[in-house]
């Protein structure tokens, strides 16, 4: 197909490709068709899947324990105050600390959070036995050494 441009030049013009989707929005004032139709199947399985996605993620989200600073290292603190020479009773001795410490006139109680306790615990249980002497000796040390092993 040959035509002339305004120069009067002979110019040839070749099956141009689809247009792009700037083209054809901004100079044809059109869409193009899509890729998929609306009513497919596919289409309906993901209008079920991403909500269904979107809620586990959140139950999984409020299912996860989440506890502040604070109360780690409430709990931390209250673990090097315990004797250490009975691991048996970690967690009974740390629980029956931190509730008999509440006043009754307290504005702020603090609980034992059973899950924090079991953290100090395992914690303690990979220490060598140098450190776990450490522990037993001095309560600031102690405090310092869990600190650094629970990063």
């Amino acid at each position: 197909m040959s035509q002339r441009n305004v120069m009067g030049n002979h110019v040839t013009h070749e099956a141009s490709p689809r247009p792009s989707f700037l083209h054809s929005f901004f100079v044809a004032g059109t869409l193009p068709a899509p890729l998929y139709s609306l009513n497919s199947p596919m289409l309906k399985t993901l209008r079920f899947i991403i909500p269904l996605l979107a809620l586990t993620g959140v139950i999984a989200f409020w299912l996860m324990p989440h506890y502040s600073a604070e109360e780690e290292s409430y709990h931390r603190s209250v673990f090097c105050t315990i004797d250490h020479s009975d691991p048996q009773v970690f967690l009974r001795d740390m629980e029956k600390l931190v509730e008999d410490g509440n006043s009754g006139y307290a504005l702020r109680q603090s609980h034992y959070i059973p899950e924090l306790g079991e953290k100090m615990l395992s914690t303690w249980q990979k220490l060598s036995a140098q450190e776990k002497a450490a522990i037993s000796e001095d309560q600031q040390q102690c405090y310092e050494i869990m600190s650094e092993k629970q990063r």
